[in-house]
């Protein structure tokens, strides 16, 4: 079910381009009088295809659940795409294609976008329907699973039913309750994973196929994060590959190095930009200077962007609506343009494209101090984004720091060029939907 979800997202591309040719074909025969696949507007249907699918992407198709926000997010799509197009076409001189071609494509799109939407959302539902879980854990255990499945999720899923640990030492078989509630996964406290009355009763429902998970995994595999109240005296005792497989280290540098020299280029070229809106509208230095803790808890120095008045900075938390944030300075937040000088972070090195978000030292040393294993994450490279920020929101106090060290963990267990590359692809989206802060 996971698969096909993901064969829907990707099959979106081929039948947006179909859609277009077949469009185009359509107004070469009828309208034009040319042979399309003979003219440079069959390529350029081709680059308006993967245009319409990075704009849908960037609005969060085909993933959007809500009846509202699909529609909302299909309309934006197609006019985005049709007005994107339209004004490439406009700065480079060719009017390529056709504005019948445009015109009729922006409700085509609308209809697709809308159709593969409902079907991701289909195999959504259907997926979370089909893996049921059981847990047997504490109440409060309970609470919190509930509440982080309902935040994030990695594989969808329902839980069906929650036994107390000293209810489930009661039952002699769970046979009965596994039947009832169709029950297709049992997840245990770890408590419960030393009981051997409990896990002899699970042990009948394990051999008749239901899988059998400890919250440590269950966390791992279904929600991406690693909780940090489940983790014991061995919980570094894993590989990361950073520092334990040399070939991942020196391909993560090398698309460090790739990625960072592109990003140059658009700092070079947005530069000058940023200096005139920083002269209106946010007078004071161009960039901000802060020190930051990095692998190893060596310390070094980030550049952005200053988006906050001159006398407003401070080392206090930043907030969603903080007062020192200047107007130019909100739009560079939300552009993510403020995070550009941070290419020349990771031209020498301090830091990597995917990472945890480096932080400053008395926040380092605040948090070491209150929440166990927070300097596991100075073993790799901190990065520009990572799976902790594309998973959670801007994290402004404690609490955040703390939820975001339990994906930033599962980061250091899992690290891997594939999810490097994920990781990668959630940002784009995150940039494109103009969500920072």
């Amino acid at each position: 079910m996971k698969y096909l979800g993901i064969t829907i997202r990707l099959a979106m591309f081929p039948v947006i381009l179909s859609a277009f040719l077949l469009i185009g074909k359509l107004h070469a025969t009828y309208l034009g009088g040319y042979d399309l696949t003979n003219t440079s507007r069959f390529t350029w249907l081709i680059a308006y295809s993967i245009l319409c699918y990075l704009v849908a992407y960037s609005f969060g198709l085909p993933e959007v659940s809500s009846p509202s926000a699909r529609i909302k997010s299909s309309l934006a799509s197609a006019f985005t795409s049709a007005v994107l197009i339209s004004f490439v076409q406009i700065v480079l001189g060719q009017l390529t294609i056709p504005r019948f071609v445009i015109a009729l494509s922006i409700p085509v799109l609308f209809v697709l976008f809308m159709l593969f939407s409902l079907l991701v959302s289909s195999v959504n539902r259907t997926a979370t329907q089909n893996e049921r879980l059981l847990l047997i854990c504490s109440n409060a255990d309970e609470q919190i699973i509930m509440s982080d499945l309902a935040f994030h999720s990695e594989i969808p899923c329902l839980v069906a039913m929650h036994i107390e640990i000293s209810e489930a030492r009661k039952i002699e078989n769970f046979a009965d309750i596994i039947s009832e509630n169709q029950i297709s996964l049992i997840v245990l406290d770890n408590d419960v994973a030393m009981d051997p009355h409990i896990i002899s009763a699970v042990a009948s429902a394990h051999s008749e196929g239901v899988r059998v998970r400890t919250q440590i995994a269950f966390y791992n595999d279904w929600i991406g994060k690693t909780p940090v109240r489940e983790l014991g005296e061995t919980a570094l005792l894993f590989d990361v590959r950073e520092i334990h497989h040399v070939g991942y280290s020196r391909i993560s540098r090398l698309l460090d190095i790739g990625v960072a020299s592109l990003g140059f280029i658009v700092f070079m070229v947005a530069a000058p930009f940023v200096i005139i809106g920083n002269f209106l509208g946010n007078r004071g230095p161009l960039l901000y200077v802060q020190d930051r803790i990095g692998k190893g808890q060596t310390t070094f120095r980030i550049l952005k962007f200053r988006s906050m008045s001159p006398g407003g900075l401070s080392n206090d938390w930043t907030t969603a609506d903080d007062l020192r944030i200047t107007k130019f300075g909100k739009f560079l937040r939300l552009s993510h343009l403020d995070e550009l000088p941070q290419v020349i972070n990771i031209l020498r090195g301090d830091l990597s494209i995917v990472g945890p978000r480096p932080e400053q030292p008395h926040y380092v040393d605040q948090l070491s101090k209150t929440i166990p294993y927070y300097q596991s994450r100075h073993l790799v490279r901190p990065g520009l984004t990572g799976w902790a920020q594309v998973n959670y929101p801007y994290g402004a106090d404690e609490i955040d720091a703390f939820e975001k060290l339990q994906y930033e963990f599962w980061y250091l267990q899992h690290q891997s060029m594939w999810l490097d590359l994920r990781i990668i692809a959630r940002t784009f989206r995150h940039v494109l939907g103009f969500k920072g802060r």
